[in-house]
């Protein structure tokens, strides 16, 4: 019986040793990380902008990501001539900060110096009344504002039992906050499915050969270059069916390009 005491204080010890722990080597990461971000900015400033991408690149490898650690990075690659990991970096930093105007007008300059110039077709209504939003902002902030109209809907309801000389007027409220509700919910939806199933990437090889069948031995159907966005339709061994923003498709070997 005291064998089993003394092991459950010396347990309790060990956890309470190991927790305070804890705090000190997250402060101590996130200083090292500042550190480094500090350098990464100098180092750009200077003139260097590759060590600058390095640096960045080692904070990610660290596992902190932040749309200012991507949209650095994207400044540092698009500076040093690379426009493909630019590209990326800066359609990185969008999912963190997706209302940025200096990340999307980096992007955007980027963009215009790609080789391959991709005519979008005009998007239909209901896609620019669901993806328009679900661009604008990210997942978490799309969450809080589902929770905050589901409240809303709450208060009006029991408004309208408490205040029944304006129950007309709270319940056009109601309706405006339910179709407001299914609006954005169906908003959060598009954006889950973007991010987490609908996977873009962006082709990093300088020429790479989109192929009708996913072997060398099928035909070449046209080139993409470095730096263009596709969309990852399906996986097989060791290549992926991709589409571009004009509808073309074909298969692309997966070492030629990254997800974003």
């Amino acid at each position: 019986m005291q064998m089993g005491l003394r092991l459950r204080k010396i347990l309790i010890i060990l956890a309470l040793l190991f927790f305070s722990v804890l705090p000190s080597y997250a402060d101590t990461r996130r200083d090292e990380a500042m550190s480094m971000f500090h350098n990464g900015i100098e180092l750009y400033k200077s003139g260097n902008f590759a060590e600058s991408a390095k640096m960045f690149e080692q904070i990610l490898d660290k596992g902190i990501r932040s749309g200012a650690i991507y949209f650095n990075l994207g400044n540092a690659y698009a500076k040093n001539g690379d426009t493909a990991p630019a590209r990326l970096a800066y359609e990185r930093a969008l999912r963190y900060i997706p209302r940025d105007t200096a990340v999307r007008n980096n992007l955007a300059y980027v963009a215009s110096r790609l080789e391959d110039k991709i005519k979008l077709p005009r998007p239909q209504w209901w896609r620019q009344v669901l993806y328009a939003p679900a661009g604008i902002m990210n997942h978490k902030e799309l969450g809080f504002v589902l929770i905050g109209s589901f409240m809303l809907i709450m208060l009006i309801w029991a408004l309208m039992t408490l205040f029944t000389s304006y129950k007309a007027l709270l319940k056009t409220g109601l309706i405006f906050s339910c179709v407001f509700f299914i609006w954005i919910g169906a908003v959060f939806c598009v954006k889950i499915h973007t991010e987490k199933f609908s996977r873009n990437a962006v082709i990093m090889a300088e020429e790479a050969a989109v192929r009708w069948g996913n072997t060398d031995n099928d035909k070449v159907a046209f080139f993409l270059h470095a730096g263009t966005k596709v969309v990852i339709r399906q996986t097989r061994d060791n290549w992926v069916l991709i589409t571009i923003g004009d509808g073309k498709s074909g298969w692309v070997k997966k070492s030629f390009l990254e997800i974003i």
